[in-house]
């Protein structure tokens, strides 16, 4: 919290001792490392606060290039996020990882890349509900079908045995807000 404070109020003497007593403390958990590099990046040190997240020890791989991307991101790196998080991707990211580039690429309206993206996504995890949902989000986006379609896919993906809760949240949520109906698609159709 100190670090964080010293970020926002541009007091980097006082933040300079709390880095170095973090950076003395071993084996960070990836909420510390995190603020480690806002730290760093907030005193224009960006090279810094990517290679402190490289190299903080006992952190997931995934959740590693996932943070460096929302750190590049805040910096406005969107292309060098992407890059980073294809490249571990590549090397046997987790769905986490592959969701986070294609919502980057949504985000910059690069759909095409994006859609690319989602086709190599599902060739590795083609039974992942929060791929078939953001799936379904690219395609809507995209306009290849319309929301009736894109909803079908996205309840369809919520109806899956390995859908995580929020998503099933999500779908219990849009289920009363549809009026008891049991899909979107009634919904729009309706």
């Amino acid at each position: 919290a100190l670090l964080a404070h010293a970020a926002r109020a541009r007091d980097f003497e006082r933040g300079d001792a709390t880095l170095e007593q973090l950076r003395a403390t071993p084996g960070h958990d990836l909420a510390t490392a995190e603020v480690i590099a806002a730290y760093l990046a907030a005193r224009d040190d960006l090279a810094g606060a990517v290679e402190s997240l490289r190299s903080a020890p006992n952190i997931d791989e995934d959740d590693r290039a996932i943070a460096t991307a929302r750190l590049l991101r805040r910096e406005g790196e969107d292309d060098e996020a992407a890059r980073m998080l294809l490249e571990r991707a590549d090397r046997g990211g987790s769905v986490g990882v592959w969701t986070e580039v294609v919502s980057i690429r949504l985000e910059n309206n690069e759909i095409e890349e994006a859609s690319r993206i989602m086709e190599r996504a599902q060739q590795r995890y083609p039974d992942d509900a929060r791929l078939q949902a953001l799936r379904g989000a690219v395609n809507l986006v995209g306009g290849t079908e319309g929301a009736a379609a894109a909803m079908a896919a996205i309840n369809a993906a919520i109806a899956l045995q390995n859908a995580p809760p929020e998503m099933r949240e999500l779908g219990l949520a849009l289920e009363r807000h549809v009026g008891g109906r049991t899909t979107v698609e009634q919904y729009i159709g309706s």
